[in-house]
């Protein structure tokens, strides 16, 4: 992982409920949901998701072989989170998701 201190600041900021989001992330995200949903509109995107559906997928997808993930280690101790899944298999999973 490129920046794990990163990672823990996003976990850590998962347990901070009641702290606001920074409005350019609120932004970012709308402006990915605004992306697919035009994207489905455009039928280049398949419908069978909603465009939140696949930012939070994606993003989760993203993170998955993070040591900030919640499940790998817990799941499978001794074992690293990239046992659990590789970047070519979430690309794979996304592609997936996305095409009819």
């Amino acid at each position: 992982m490129t920046h794990p201190g990163l990672m823990r600041l996003l976990a850590w900021s998962t347990l901070e409920q009641s702290t606001r989001f920074p409005d350019g992330r609120t932004v970012c995200h709308d402006t990915k949901i605004a992306a697919l949903a035009q994207a489905q509109a455009d039928h280049r995107l398949d419908t069978a998701f909603s465009p939140a559906f696949l930012v939070t997928t994606v993003m989760s997808l993203a993170t998955s072989w993070s040591p900030a993930f919640a499940f790998g280690l817990a799941m499978h101790p001794g074992r690293p989170p990239r046992w659990l899944i590789s970047a070519k298999q979430a690309v794979h999973a996304i592609r997936r998701l996305t095409t009819a």
